[in-house]
């Protein structure tokens, strides 16, 4: 039905909206879930299809998550268990590049070591904290997962230790290594909230640094301000590291990130601006999800890192209208926004026709090209 619908859009070219002409490069990827990943390879095709006809150029390819890899014969995390041994990474790249988009390896869990429904239930901290669980990210109040209660819980890698640098390399270069992607979009690398981490590294650590005893800070004061800074200051490290392995083992390959809004980054120990100045990343894919604020928020990020920094605008797709999305596409090209990125696969079905007659009716060259091997 969506092929009929979005035939006659294109047939009889129907303004479904007023908005600007496309820019002649811009990036529009989409976050391809793993649960797409677990249907069968006609799904997939369907799936580049409808992509590839509305104009989309790029896709985020879930790589990592839940504490396992999609593709098989690893050497660090196993293979998830609803892949079955297959490696469908291999065969959908080749799908991605045969319709001239781009595949980017989506390393979506990032310092999310490990996800269970709940934690009372079982004694797994996951693969690599099973085996290494003083590399495990402690709240201020001992404990040792976030819980979430609409997902469930997360346990998560210390994102100050080096130790925890050393094994989400590693899991990185092998996914570029073994599977033809043109990038890598990294996620959450961050600490999950403000209340982590007080392991006994960073305890240790941090009062090395800066002369202070781990402990809550009131908020606003000069400790806190430390704290904060300290925190961005691990996570940056660890970019900076990582950006320089994976451009040496894949030469050219693109490295972008899925990073959290300015209110957020002091929470999350997140100080992107710098992984953008520095050039430890092309280009920043913020999660601008709350459509009321996105003005606001777009105007901030550009007076942080000006007008010419590659920002890719992550938009959430999930429960919101298509015009509201179209909208929102109108509003972050007005910030000279280089691309469009969308949250998420599984979601975007009933949203193609508006975006392939309106803010995407004309062919777009993406930011990032792809990988020449």
């Amino acid at each position: 039905m969506k092929r009929i619908i979005l035939a006659f859009i294109i047939l009889f070219g129907i303004p479904l909206l007023g908005v600007a002409q496309t820019a002649t490069t811009e990036t529009r990827a989409v976050w391809v879930d793993k649960s797409d990943l677990f249907k069968e390879q006609a799904h997939l095709t369907e799936l580049l299809n409808d992509l590839h006809e509305a104009n989309f150029n790029t896709v985020y390819v879930a790589t990592y998550f839940r504490g396992y890899v999609a593709y098989p014969n690893s050497q660090h995390l196993p293979q998830y268990p609803e892949m079955k041994e297959k490696n469908i990474l291999s065969w959908l790249i080749g799908e991605t590049h045969k319709r001239g988009m781009c595949a980017e390896a989506w390393m979506e869990y990032g310092f999310y070591a490990f996800h269970t429904p709940d934690a009372s239930k079982t004694t797994s901290r996951g693969v690599l904290l099973d085996k290494f669980p003083q590399l495990t990210a402690i709240n201020q109040a001992g404990g040792l997962y976030l819980h979430r209660d609409r997902w469930g819980d997360f346990y998560s890698l210390c994102p100050s230790n080096p130790k925890s640098h050393v094994l989400l390399t590693n899991i990185f270069l092998e996914a570029i290594q073994l599977n033809p992607f043109d990038g890598i979009n990294l996620d959450r690398i961050r600490y999950p909230t403000e209340e982590f981490c007080f392991c006994s590294y960073c305890k240790e650590q941090f009062q090395k640094d800066t002369g202070l005893e781990l402990r809550p800070f009131p908020p606003e004061s000069s400790a806190r301000k430390t704290w904060d800074y300290w925190r961005k200051r691990q996570t940056e490290r660890f970019i900076a590291g990582l950006a320089k392995q994976l451009r040496s083992a894949r030469p050219g390959i693109t490295i972008t990130s899925a990073v959290v809004p300015p209110g957020e980054m002091d929470s999350k120990g997140q100080g992107w601006y710098g992984w953008l100045r520095n050039g430890y990343i092309d280009a920043a894919v913020p999660m601008l999800y709350q459509a009321g604020q996105l003005d606001a928020n777009l105007k901030t990020i550009r007076r942080a890192v000006g007008p010419h920094a590659k920002i890719i605008c992550g938009l959430n797709e999930d429960d919101v209208k298509p015009e509201s999305l179209v909208n929102q596409i109108t509003i972050a090209r007005g910030y000279q926004c280089q691309g469009i990125a969308i949250w998420y696969s599984g979601a975007i079905e009933d949203d193609l026709p508006f975006l392939s007659s309106g803010p995407f009716s004309n062919p777009a060259v993406p930011l990032f090209r792809p990988l020449t091997k």
